[in-house]
């Protein structure tokens, strides 16, 4: 386990209730959506911040990974999931509309997928096994 995760999944665990209580709510309700888009966007930001790049996890079928992603300001990271029904693409996690596309800062050579509305909820319900799993530092 990284030493600077030891106490994520301690500090993650009132959100993880928060993100299993709105992915319930969130089907077919637009400001429970955002209000999950949101909350996940953050922990997944938290997660990114603390994990080191490339770290990658499977999880209830899906893969995790901390990607970098260069933009005209420098390398930022992001949290993503493989979207095997979007042919293999990577929706990172991020506060804007699900399933869009992205342009970092404006840099058309920065440009991202945002995660779709069920990666979010897929999210959110097994939040507390994808904290796990990224902190104890994924797959070799």
């Amino acid at each position: 386990m990284y030493e600077k995760e030891e106490n994520m999944i301690e500090r993650m665990e009132e959100r993880v209730m928060q993100l299993r209580e709105l992915a319930d709510l969130a089907k077919g309700r637009k400001e429970e959506l955002k209000r999950l888009v949101r909350l996940v966007s953050a922990v997944a930001a938290e997660i990114a911040e603390a994990v080191p790049k490339w770290t990658e996890v499977k999880v209830a079928g899906n893969t995790y990974i901390v990607i970098a992603v260069a933009t005209k300001f420098g390398t930022e990271k992001f949290l993503a999931v493989e979207q095997e029904q979007y042919g293999g693409l990577r929706g990172i996690f991020v506060n804007e509309t699900p399933g869009s596309e992205l342009y970092l800062y404006g840099d058309y050579n920065a440009c991202v997928n945002v995660a779709h509305e069920e990666e979010f909820v897929f999210f959110a319900k097994h939040a507390e096994e994808i904290v796990k799993a990224l902190c104890k530092g994924g797959a070799k």
